[in-house]
């Protein structure tokens, strides 16, 4: 099946047909729960956010992607900052997706019953700012991440809020030896298993003490509902999901023990799947039949190519990909 598809006929692979605007900077406070006493405290937030430059009618795209755009929250690792996540949130802008992101800053630390209903004041607050609420569509929302905020992602997915409609988890952590599980920490895997609710994973196939057994995506697979995917990057580690300064990579790759995957590389396998996911999940996408004339003659269906694409990573042992069904597991093979 790969072997008789061109690089072209990948598009998830490459940009969008969206232009990328300037990203936007923004400051806010939020109102968080002191831990120490229970009273109510602020919070500066460093907000980004990358939106499309232009929309798309365009019927070779399959779907309209002009504004307002779907927005996707992605959430960084634990006291890493949005700019390592920027790969992922500009190939969104260009698919036609506002991307916003948040820093709380590192001190203190925030545990996660502190920090989840930042979420719900971000949505208020970008519903509130001209500029920014003609171009975007809160009712139409997902969430991603990586590590912890890949944690938070779910946990917001789990929650049942009506607007969040899809989840991509990169190499998520849930509780750790340093983070158990208590009312501060709530696992986001028992939140996912009693959701029952499709998601999309990539997760690393290294396995150390930054994704450690017990708590990385091996953990979370058997809870997601039927219908997730998992991609597994073979040879990356948990660090090489991000991109950062020269020092602090090697400094990560030193905790983190890499893999011998890229960062690039890394990054280039998961943001197919992670863009094929929020489109078959936000926008419908769909599989080509038989009977659609129209992308038959111009080229597959956006899924459809994608997973020509993955068939072939496969067949490089680049990846592993299974899909979840009822009682079995699906891996895709060529």
């Amino acid at each position: 099946m790969a072997s008789s598809v061109t690089q072209t006929s990948y598009p998830y692979l490459k940009d969008g047909p969206c232009g990328v605007s300037p990203v936007a900077h923004y400051t806010v406070m939020a109102n968080v729960v002191n831990a120490a006493n229970e009273t109510q405290a602020q919070r500066k937030l460093s907000i980004t956010v990358t939106l499309p430059a232009h929309g798309t009618d365009s019927t070779s795209w399959q779907i309209s992607r002009s504004p307002p755009y779907p927005v996707i929250f992605f959430f960084n690792g634990f006291l890493l900052k949005p700019a390592y996540y920027s790969a992922y949130a500009s190939r969104l802008a260009t698919w036609g997706y506002a991307v916003v992101q948040y820093d709380t800053g590192r001190w203190p630390i925030l545990k996660d019953r502190q920090e989840l209903p930042i979420f719900q004041q971000l949505i208020d607050w970008l519903s509130t700012q001209s500029g920014l609420k003609e171009a975007i569509d809160l009712g139409h929302i997902g969430v991603a991440g990586h590590s912890r905020g890949a944690k938070l992602a779910a946990l917001h997915f789990a929650s049942g809020q009506s607007s969040v409609k899809a989840a991509f988890l990169v190499d998520p952590v849930d509780n750790t030896r340093e983070t158990p599980e208590s009312v501060d920490y709530p696992s986001a895997a028992k939140a996912l298993k009693l959701a029952n609710r499709p998601v999309g994973i990539a997760g690393a196939s290294v396995i150390t003490g930054c994704n450690p057994v017990g708590s990385n995506w091996e953990h979370f697979w058997p809870n997601v509902g039927d219908g997730s995917w998992l991609l597994e990057v073979n040879g990356a580690s948990h660090n090489t999901f991000l991109r950062a300064s020269w020092l602090m990579e090697k400094a990560l790759d030193l905790l983190c023990k890499r893999g011998p995957t890229s960062h690039e590389d890394t990054i280039g396998l998961t943001m197919p799947a992670m863009t094929a996911w929020i489109d078959k999940e936000l926008r419908g996408v769909q599989m080509a039949t038989t009977d659609d004339q129209q992308s038959l003659k111009t080229q597959d269906s956006l899924l459809s190519s994608f997973f020509a694409w993955v068939n072939m990573k496969v067949e490089l042992k680049l990846v592993e990909f299974t899909i979840k069904a009822s009682e079995q597991q699906t891996h895709i093979t060529t």
